[in-house]
């Protein structure tokens, strides 16, 4: 710093230690804290603010599992749904990157073996070859959208996987399409979009699973029903 410092007349001066001054003082009595502009009188709410939108079905299915998932935060166990749950996540990231070889799916394997590896590619390819998902094959549409928004004092927030035009839709890896168990997970991906349509890949048994703007009205009411319930924080 020598050749800047020397020009503005900053001289290189030693500056002796000095136990006294060295010894920081004290911080003396605080101020008393001023009247708050604004006051809060009502009750301290009792709940929980934010949520993923697959805790709405949780809940639709069971409150206890709901408590145990999104207010306890216990963490499974690790055998078989959480091995199905990992093909999942790896299916998803090959459909969102493009990716049809192992190799290239391998840096998000998180301790998956080469089966489940080989699994998540060829569930990711029925997508691109399976006859009954050619509707939603459109080449104009974004995916892993993520969104936050706010639905009855409840912020729900996720990412849904493709969002079209006039739709949205979720990939499932699920043995057996149930729709209904989804329904809530979809009706928030529509509205958060506003997209009058959401669908439903089911990628191991080749279906395609539509919910249309009367399905979606319908869903909301009860979804609100749910919503006021947990705001209420009843388990």
């Amino acid at each position: 710093l020598r050749p800047a410092l020397e020009p503005a007349g900053i001289l290189n001066t030693p500056i002796a230690y000095s136990a006294e001054l060295a010894v920081p003082p004290a911080p003396g009595v605080p101020e008393p804290f001023g009247r708050p502009e604004s006051e809060y009188t009502d009750p301290v709410h009792i709940g929980l603010k934010s949520l993923p939108v697959t805790a709405l079905a949780t809940f639709a299915e069971c409150p206890l599992k709901f408590k145990f998932r999104f207010v306890d935060r216990h963490p499974g166990l690790g055998e078989g749904p959480a091995v199905a749950t990992n093909i999942g996540t790896l299916t998803h990231k090959a459909l969102e990157l493009d990716h049809s070889e192992i190799e290239s799916l391998r840096p998000f394997a998180s301790g998956a073996d080469d089966a489940q590896l080989y699994e998540a590619i060829q569930l990711a390819s029925n997508f691109h070859t399976m006859a009954a998902f050619a509707p939603v094959r459109v080449e104009k549409t974004e995916r892993e959208k993520r969104f936050t928004r706010d639905y009855c004092g409840i912020t729900l927030n996720g990412a849904v996987d493709v969002v079209g035009s006039d739709f949205v839709l979720d990939y499932k890896t699920d043995s057996v399409a149930d729709p209904a168990a989804h329904s809530y997970q979809l009706w928030a991906y529509a509205r958060a979009f506003e997209k009058p349509r959401a669908f439903i890949a089911y990628l191991r048994t080749g279906v395609l699973h539509e919910f249309r703007s009367e399905n979606l009205d319908a869903i909301q009411k009860d979804a609100e029903i749910i919503l006021e319930r947990m705001k209420s924080g009843y388990i």
